[in-house]
């Protein structure tokens, strides 16, 4: 070979070499967006997931209030929308400081844009994937997949409201049962009838259900003449005469309703509302056949089989309200008790899935179902109610009025302020035949207004995820760049309240209920795990801040057993937390976003701006109704 033809040879070499590196940069580039559509993928099918089959419920919260601004399930919290469900420690995305956010440039400008419709961007938590407790969090190793930053574009559809302010609505209880009742503070003439009848034994409580139809209380407790009759003499006395007397009272009221002894006394089972009752009359026959199973059932831990089957006899005669109107004599056998529990079983199953919007009766929580609970969203398009914040002051508050989308009949009073009306209806309020109209337009939207079975086009519920990659946590501010702000109802503030006739002030308000992270899943800063609680101002990069964190609800370890956080899971709440509470509750200070322990400042200089790529986009459809998948 000639020196020219190694010349040769040897150029063509150098073209191939320079060829394969030039092209390394690209493939390197391929490679890293191919793992990170990888990366996306997975969070997006764990987000779809976490979104249809997070918990729909949030207990251990104050729930009812005359005004719907006075209690902290809001339209902004309880929203059934993707982002404002699983931005929470619980369900693995959090919202990326604002501070950090607005620096991001992307194609299209696209992630300004969501910033300035008011959406935010979210990054992944570093700890374990969604629905696992923070009760056991330790550090973790670095997380490439943070790197992906994400938001979701398109307007999210007007959400039913899932729980009604002024009337938590379904209540639920035990069929067959007494009257309702349950624990309450004492708040005569505040929250509760002037003369509300207070339970027996153990923690305060009063009858409520009685504010809906008055014949209740006697089935409830009555004294006449010295003698004592109802539910709650014979949970106090348990004899066979005071088994009796709640007989006595709970036909005393199948009498008031017209229930005859023909229909309570048969032994065979209704399947069927009797032919000829009036719809708006049935809940009358299911609470006499309510009661009356609940009082004859108790007469069997009094008396054996043998005297069921010959009979136990019932006075007539009992009139507690000198109405002229008194109980009929009867007599219990066991294939009565038999029949009148599976007719109430029965008819109460039918009349809450005939008449859903009737709210005479109870749920029966033996067959709890998704068709309970009414479908109510909120008018946009009339002006909303005006008040003030209970406790506040006078500071302004406002609220769009609700609508239902079919008006609700016997709407009664809610457990919590069972002395007020509901929205300035009338306890016993019952809509007009073929009425479309709700009770008032003072406190109720239009319903020409209500949506919510509307017929829709697919296009209309699509909203969409989008992935960005961008090494945000390179920033000098990564760690202590404030969280991004919260909705106020993330707080669960209390209901209002008078106790001893005294109303609390906002601040008291603001201490109970207390915060109870395992159960309130949608509350609270989604960064709270991570936030400091003190300024990291003049700390240095890599200062161990492992108890300088709210940290979680039990207090985590480190995998030498050492403790992580502050270990007090209502640090950040008024009167009940430590230092700086309001601050730690809002991360005013940051928050340790990888989740190291230390504290991380990067090379880059907040005056910088970092461009995101582009990773991938998926279509999902947005709920209006909560739902979960099971």
């Amino acid at each position: 070979m000639t020196l020219f033809e190694v010349s040769i040879s040897l150029v063509i070499v150098a073209f191939g070499v320079i060829s394969a590196v030039m092209v390394f940069p690209s493939g390197i580039k391929a490679q890293q967006l191919a793992r990170f559509q990888v990366y996306a993928s997975a969070k997006a099918l764990e987000m779809i997931d976490a979104y249809n089959t997070c918990p729909t419920a949030n207990p251990s919260l104050e729930v009812e209030a005359p005004n719907a601004w006075d209690v902290s399930p809001s339209r902004c919290t309880m929203a059934f929308d993707l982002e404002r469900r699983l931005a929470s420690y619980r369900f693995g995305i959090m919202p990326l400081p604002m501070e950090i956010a607005r620096r991001l440039e992307s194609d299209g400008d696209e992630i300004q844009q969501v910033l300035a419709d008011g959406g935010y961007l979210y990054y992944s938590q570093p700890q374990a994937a969604t629905g696992f407790s923070d009760t056991g969090l330790s550090a973790v190793p670095p997380n490439d997949a943070q790197r992906l930053v994400f938001a979701v574009t398109g307007y999210a559809q007007s959400n039913a409201v899932p729980i009604l302010p002024q009337k938590s609505w379904p209540y639920y209880m035990p069929f067959p049962s007494p009257p309702s009742h349950g624990t309450h503070g004492q708040e005569r003439g505040f929250s509760e009838p002037t003369n509300s009848l207070e339970t027996w034994g153990g923690k305060r409580g009063i009858l409520w259900e009685d504010t809906f139809d008055p014949d209740m209380r006697p089935v409830f407790w009555c004294n006449v003449s010295g003698t004592e009759y109802g539910y709650r003499d014979h949970q106090r006395t348990h004899t066979l005469d005071s088994a009796k007397r709640y007989c006595q009272a709970a036909l005393w009221y199948c009498k008031r309703k017209g229930t005859t002894p023909l229909t309570y006394g048969a032994t065979t089972v209704l399947t069927a509302f009797p032919t000829g009752l009036p719809e708006v009359d049935r809940w009358k026959l299911v609470q006499s056949l309510r009661f009356l199973a609940h009082a004859t059932a108790s007469l069997s831990a009094y008396v054996t089989k043998s005297d069921l089957e010959t009979g136990v006899s019932l006075d007539g005669g009992f009139d507690p309200s000198a109405s002229g109107m008194a109980s009929d004599p009867f007599i219990v056998t066991l294939p009565v008790i038999q029949a009148l529990h599976a007719s109430t079983m029965n008819l109460t199953a039918l009349f809450a899935a005939c008449h859903p919007y009737d709210w005479a009766v109870p749920r029966p929580l033996q067959r709890a179902i998704m068709m309970d609970h009414p479908l109510i969203e909120y008018d946009l398009f009339t002006a909303p109610v005006s008040g003030t914040l209970f406790g506040a002051s006078g500071v302004a508050a406002q609220q769009w009025k609700p609508i239902s989308s079919q008006p609700i009949r016997h709407i009664g009073r809610s457990f919590q302020f069972s002395n007020q009306d509901v929205l300035g209806t009338s306890p016993t309020w019952v809509p007009t035949a073929g009425s479309t109209a709700l009770p008032n337009t003072t406190h109720w939207g239009n319903p020409a207004h209500f949506t919510l079975t509307k017929p829709f086009s697919p296009d209309e519920r699509c909203r969409q995820l989008v992935f960005w990659v961008v090494d945000w946590q390179s920033y000098a501010d990564v760690e202590t760049a404030p969280s991004a702000p919260l909705d106020a109802a993330r707080y669960p503030r209390g209901a209002p309240r008078a106790p001893g006739g005294t109303p609390a002030p906002f601040s008291d308000l603001m201490r109970n209920p207390p915060f109870f992270d395992w159960q309130q899943y949608i509350y609270r800063n989604p960064e709270k795990s991570l936030a400091f609680t003190e300024s990291m101002d003049g700390r240095p990069d890599g200062f161990d801040v492992r108890t300088k964190i709210i940290g979680s609800d039990g207090g985590g370890r480190t995998t030498n057993g050492e403790n992580i956080g502050n270990g007090n899971s209502r640090y950040d709440q008024t009167g009940r937390g430590g230092p700086n509470h309001k601050q730690a509750f809002i991360g005013l200070f940051g928050a340790d976003r990888n989740f190291n322990l230390k504290l991380d400042r990067g090379p880059v200089p907040s005056s910088v701006r970092l461009r995101a790529s582009s990773v991938a986009r998926f279509n999902f459809y947005d709920l209006r109704v909560p739902a979960s998948l099971r």
